[in-house]
């Protein structure tokens, strides 16, 4: 059975209407049949990407493995031939930020525990094993 089809009205930029008409042309369709393919693909990806970030562990997943620098390196190293050297520099600055993060992160939670330390001992006695 087919589907029954809506009529719509969308403004759209000449530029796009002359990328649409062309491609329509190569592919045998009419403006029309590309709009409406263009978009059920787009909403199919779109659709799974609201599934997957609507997913709490993946996007913590996810982030864990974006902010760690050699699962980025790795993912990089995959894609290295595909990369424009401008986008290997960009990504070398933003992995030396993120290690210089790390490091300052760290440096603050030692800090922040032998500070705890301090504030308990001067509180109460402390075992000396639990000093850094």
């Amino acid at each position: 059975m087919a589907r029954k089809k809506f009529k719509t009205s969308v403004a759209l930029d000449g530029d796009l209407i002359k990328r649409l008409d062309r491609v329509a042309r190569a592919s045998r369709l009419s403006r029309s049949e590309l709009i409406c393919d263009l978009v059920w693909s787009s909403l199919d990806e779109a659709e799974n990407w609201m599934e997957v970030t609507s997913d709490p562990v993946l996007i913590a997943a996810i982030a864990k493995a974006l902010t760690d620098p050699g699962v980025v390196r790795n993912m990089v190293s995959g894609l290295r031939s595909e990369l424009a050297d401008e986008q290997l520099d960009l990504f070398r600055t933003r992995m030396d930020r993120i290690g210089e993060v790390k490091k300052a992160r760290k440096r603050s939670n030692t800090l922040l525990s032998q500070t705890r330390l301090r504030v308990r001992h001067s509180q109460h006695e402390v075992d000396p094993s639990d000093l850094p």
